[in-house]
């Protein structure tokens, strides 16, 4: 049964191993965790639980942590204790976080703090912005872009800011919490995109024809090739939305393996 239906019991269970070939990128068996939509504080997503994803994430010796948004539940009592495992992680491992709906709608008109609380942790966050990744003199970008919600509290996701100092002659990695906002960057050179916030449909089929149709997009899970080494990948994520159970939609902790 556990191979189709997950309750909160078994959530962090799961390590999905995902290969990607990328002819220009520069790095042999590069190894990245994307963690997403973890929404901490929801029911039964206890600091407890964060503790246990650090322990695996380290666990898998990545070279990079990618953290694409919802990592808090906007409609959670939210504690900022919850958030101090990820300074055990970030000591050991370079993490990158990209705000999700979640954040904005917890925090509003006050990101400001959630900013200084992950600072605090060290954990670096992309908001529109990029940075160059230099590994054993290798380099790659990593773009961040804000979510959606930004638009009611002055961050909104901006493309053109965000690519602005990119480096062109090196491969670009992308984050951005919703897997709809992909066919906005159509007009970008990147080699990697990755997203989240559909939760693989969490009741499958039935959520992923909801998300198709609330998104209005046919990126939902997994991963695509969007060209010649050009891809996205749309993690399932770790936490739940409203229900706290998830149907053929299995919570995942993503490995991606570039060479």
């Amino acid at each position: 049964m556990n191979r189709f239906f997950s309750t909160p019991k078994w959530h962090t269970n799961y390590v999905k191993k995902i290969n990607i070939k990328i002819d220009n990128f520069p790095l042999q068996n590069y190894k990245i965790v994307q963690l997403s939509d973890i929404h901490l504080g929801n029911r039964n997503i206890s600091k407890m639980v964060l503790e246990d994803i650090i322990k695996k994430v380290i666990n898998l010796n990545p070279d990079i942590v990618l953290i694409t948004g919802d990592l808090i539940d906007a409609r959670s009592k939210f504690n900022k204790e919850y958030l101090d495992p990820l300074k055990k992680l970030s000591q050991k491992i370079d993490c990158y976080f990209v705000f999700g709906n979640h954040e904005f709608g917890y925090f509003k008109n006050n990101i400001s703090k959630f900013k200084s609380y992950l600072k605090e942790l060290g954990i670096k966050i992309l908001l529109n912005e990029s940075t160059v990744i230099n590994v054993k003199e290798k380099s790659y970008n990593l773009v961040g872009l804000s979510d959606y919600t930004g638009v009611f509290y002055d961050y909104p996701p901006n493309i053109k800011e965000a690519f602005r100092q990119v480096d062109n002659s090196l491969p670009t990695i992308v984050m951005v919490h919703r897997a709809g906002w992909i066919k906005n960057l159509k007009n970008q050179t990147f080699s990697l995109v990755l997203s989240g916030h559909n939760h693989g449909g969490q009741i499958a089929p039935f959520g992923i024809w909801v998300t198709k149709l609330r998104c209005k997009t046919n990126y939902i899970k997994g991963l695509y090739k969007l060209g010649k080494n050009k891809y996205a990948y749309i993690s399932n994520g770790i936490g739940y939305s409203k229900l706290t159970f998830r149907f053929m939609a299995k919570s995942e902790i993503a490995l991606i393996v570039l060479n």
